[in-house]
């Protein structure tokens, strides 16, 4: 079985719809999300994202159903401005691990920011607001 699939098995209030996120619903996406520093990501239901954390620019993003080379399911940020390369938002439901090592409440949903998965810094997740 599948990371996703074991992440889909079971859908708790307030957590993560890994399922529905891959089919285009981002409903249980939408908010805001904070890190340990403090920066915020808002997720929009029309599929656009704001960032307070510097050098991080966000606007649409595409919903994409598998990880990069990994069983982690993510979406893409694409941002507006030329010259700026996109990231990715890997997504955690409540209990799964991070299989390449977890530094996080895994007690909460949450997201991490980053360029490629990897076992991600504790400022690298950002958890429900």
């Amino acid at each position: 079985m599948s990371t996703e699939s074991k992440q889909a098995e079971s859908q708790t209030v307030g957590d993560l719809d890994i399922t529905a996120i891959c089919n285009g619903d981002i409903s249980s996406l939408v908010g805001n999300w904070e890190n340990s520093l403090g920066f915020v990501i808002t997720i929009n239901a029309d599929h656009s994202a704001t960032s307070t954390r510097p050098g991080q620019p966000v606007s649409n993003f595409k919903i994409e159903p598998k990880g990069i080379e990994s069983d982690i399911p993510y979406i893409v940020i694409s941002p507006d401005s030329p010259g700026i390369g996109g990231f990715v938002i890997a997504l955690f439901k409540i209990d799964f691990k991070n299989p390449y090592g977890d530094q996080s409440d895994t007690k909460r949903p949450r997201i991490a920011v980053a360029d490629r998965p990897g076992n991600f810094t504790p400022d690298n997740y950002y958890y429900r607001k």
